[in-house]
């Protein structure tokens, strides 16, 4: 049903993308879902103007002890390709943050123009580019040029500010001809934030006005979800988010399904324990012990939902301060 989407210097061969989630898709967490039959991640979105501030402070003071740091860590092979989300509101800022990511080894740059969050509306950057197409079409254009020569530059968008500010088909447009490599839509206005339901209609709209491939995202919590998102609207690929939590192996269920339309058995609640262990060790080769304790919690949740004493799992959880209690506790539970 898919088709692969090829662009500058990699092709995309199923392209079910997870997306972008600040605090979760972090490098572990790559790590452990590209094991697992993801083929493209995009990482938790970094702030442009908090990445070049720090970025000629690296190795000075006490900047390495920071949990900025983050933004500037090596991408290594075993978690590419992998795309790095940008957002800000400076064409210039933004510029320099997208270079610094390519040097990283970013396989991908990609614009956030579809976070709704307060905090990076207010800060004019995400969801409120939505407003202003000539704006983003300015800090497109300073992306393409800085990069795109090199590697593809993507944009994810909503569908619009409200429902009568609906500028998502003008600014697939303008990032089509600024020579963006594809589109993700999340079905929704920034008004509605999460609420309601996506609107496929809208993507339709969107995917029909490009040749770029695009990418239908929002509600897709199941395989039939997949499809109907790909049945309804022609997009070139789906990207998913929060379906994918608790799950290391839903990328490869959806491909399964969508290839053969046959559904993959559930894992069973030793095989969920496994992964949910092999994440934590991840958090702690990658953060120390103690914080990995602390992240972790969150992820607990996930990949005990729907199974019995969950509750109770949960809550012992959140007490734990020690990697080796967190690991007999996930060990028991899971048992």
């Amino acid at each position: 049903m898919l088709k692969p989407i090829k662009l500058k210097n990699i092709t995309i061969n199923n392209p079910v993308i997870i997306a972008p989630m600040a605090g979760i898709t972090d490098i572990p967490f790559c790590k452990l879902y590209k094991e697992n039959g993801a083929e493209l991640i995009v990482m938790e979105m970094i702030a442009s103007n908090a990445q070049t501030h720090f970025a000629d402070k690296i190795g000075k003071d006490d900047i390495g002890k920071i949990k900025i740091t983050r933004m500037f860590d090596k991408i290594e092979d075993n978690i590419k390709p992998i795309s790095v989300q940008i957002f800000g509101s400076n064409p210039e800022i933004m510029s320099k943050s997208a270079i610094i990511n390519a040097e990283r080894g970013a396989d991908i740059i990609d614009i956030n123009m579809g976070c709704p969050v307060n905090k990076i509306v207010k800060s004019k950057g995400g969801a409120d580019l939505l407003q202003e197409p000539e704006r983003a079409k300015d800090i497109i254009k300073a992306v393409v040029k800085a990069v795109g020569d090199k590697i593809p530059v993507s944009i994810k968008i909503r569908t619009g500010w409200n429902q009568t500010l609906m500028t998502g088909v003008e600014i697939a447009k303008i990032a089509e001809g600024e020579g963006v490599s594809f589109i993700s839509v999340h079905g929704r206005t920034r008004a509605q934030m999460y609420t309601g339901k996506v609107s496929l209609p809208e993507i339709k709209k969107i995917k029909e006005a490009v040749k770029i491939p695009v990418i239908g995202n929002g509600d897709i919590i199941t395989e039939e979800d997949a499809k109907v998102m790909i049945d309804e609207t022609g997009v070139d690929g789906v990207m998913i988010g929060r379906g994918v939590l608790g799950n290391p192996v839903f990328i490869s269920q959806i491909i399964h399904y969508l290839k053969t339309g046959i559904k993959k058995e559930a894992l069973n609640k030793e095989e969920i324990g496994k992964l949910a262990l092999q994440h934590f060790k991840y958090l702690c080769d990658y953060y120390n012990d103690k914080n990995a304790v602390f992240i972790f919690r969150k992820f607990a949740a996930w990949y005990s939902k729907s199974i019995y004493g969950a509750i109770e799992f949960r809550k012992k959880v959140n007490t734990i301060s020690t990697k080796e209690d967190m690991i007999k506790e996930i060990e028991l539970f899971f048992s």
